[in-house]
């Protein structure tokens, strides 16, 4: 019995970590929806703790990876969307340095940004024939674009940091 239970939560934990972490495949509206409910409710819950830039870099390559499944369901490569989400989370970054006034003028921009894409791909309905072979040339190998954003991150955050000083 614990044995089963065992692999069953094991089953499940895979499973759930491929949803959000895996680049191949496809998703529906709906588990798009959700999943991105979820992912910005979890990064509100945890935004007060000091692990919150590494939950934000998690949250990150989640949104990376539905995003480019949800692109390739609608029958979409996807690069527009990786490339406007990427610019959101570079402003996001920086905007506690920027100044207070420039700050909430682009912070309403952003999130108007997010919420139309969000919308644009939730509501986009499925393709007939699903291509899987459809990928954003930003996305061809995942790994390297995220750590090349992680360090793009870092120096602009240094840079705006000592500059703003």
């Amino acid at each position: 019995m614990f044995k089963s239970l065992c692999s069953k939560s094991y089953i499940l934990l895979k499973k759930t970590f491929n949803f959000f972490f895996s680049y191949s495949g496809t998703i529906n509206s709906g588990d798009f929806w959700i999943s991105m409910i979820l992912l910005s409710y979890l990064g509100q819950i945890l935004e007060r703790y000091n692990i919150y830039n590494i939950i934000l870099l998690i949250i990150f390559y989640s949104v990376l990876a539905l995003i480019q499944k949800r692109c390739r369901d609608i029958g979409y490569k996807g690069t527009f969307c990786v490339f406007l989400i990427t610019m959101c989370a570079f402003y996001l970054n920086i905007s506690d340095i920027i100044q207070p006034d420039i700050r909430k003028l682009g912070f309403g921009g952003v999130l108007l940004i997010v919420i139309g894409l969000w919308a644009y791909l939730g509501l986009m309905p499925s393709s007939k024939a699903k291509d899987l072979t459809l990928t954003s040339p930003l996305l061809k190998h995942p790994n390297v674009y995220f750590v090349v954003c992680i360090a793009l991150f870092f120096v602009g955050r240094y840079v705006l940091q000592n500059w703003y000083l």
